[in-house]
């Protein structure tokens, strides 16, 4: 049982790996995919041709690779699907495919340029952004360490980038809580996961909510004496 197990999740990481990069445009040659991943000319064909087949992979002379067109469509979803789920589509009037064609276009100035505040968070944060996104993804529970506090466990809702900076908004003993991702020192996932609420995750999405961030923790120790809240050990 072990043994298969473990062979399934050898198979997982390769096909992942063969997606990422087809649709990364790259050309993959059969001969070094069988040094690379240490298997077999007729598995890696088998891979294309059956696990892989939804995705028209073409192959010729031992080289696989995905059409333009299909590598322009896919392209194109993922783009819109990105600008969607991160809140910018009120920035480009009617953006569609059409316009995203036209904004992508090869030229040497570009026909718009979005200018903002720069980013002051340091790339020593990415591993704690990464989990936090997956947690986030999966709707599962997190222990995040700071400097003044360890939250065990935390609720992670959403991430809002807010003048160069990341707060994420998340609950804590049934409140909102709102970190600095620049504050967080670690992060550890659990295995348990988490329902939102419903209340928490149309916060997130209010226009006064995103405008008090910066002000989140000032606010949050005024109503502290106020509203006691008894620590989970």
């Amino acid at each position: 049982m072990f043994q298969t197990n473990r062979k399934y999740d050898r198979m997982a990481v390769r096909l992942s790996a063969l997606i990422a990069r087809l649709m990364a445009g790259e050309s993959l040659v059969l001969s070094s995919l069988t040094k690379e991943f240490n298997v077999s000319e007729r598995t890696l064909q088998r891979d294309f041709r059956e696990r892989l087949v939804y995705l028209g992979v073409e192959g010729q002379r031992g080289v696989y690779r995905l059409p333009l067109n299909t590598l322009n469509a896919y392209r194109d979803k993922d783009i819109l699907t990105f600008v969607k789920q991160t809140g910018m589509t009120r920035l480009f009037p009617g953006l569609d495919s059409r316009l995203l064609n036209l904004l992508l276009s090869e030229r040497k100035q570009a026909p718009c340029i979005i200018w903002h505040h720069a980013h002051r968070t340091s790339a020593e944060h990415s591993d704690n952004f990464y989990q936090l996104i997956y947690a986030i993804s999966s709707y599962q529970q997190v222990i995040v360490l700071t400097d003044n506090h360890r939250f065990n466990p935390l609720y992670p809702y959403q991430f809002i980038y807010r003048e160069g900076l990341w707060y994420l908004v998340a609950e804590y003993n049934k409140q909102v809580q709102v970190l600095l991702l620049d504050d967080i020192h670690q992060v550890q996932n659990l295995t348990m996961t988490f329902i939102p609420r419903d209340d928490i995750s149309q916060l997130s999405r209010q226009n006064s909510f995103i405008a008090a961030l910066p002000h989140f923790q000032v606010i949050n120790q005024l109503i502290k004496p106020l509203t006691p809240i008894k620590e989970e050990i």
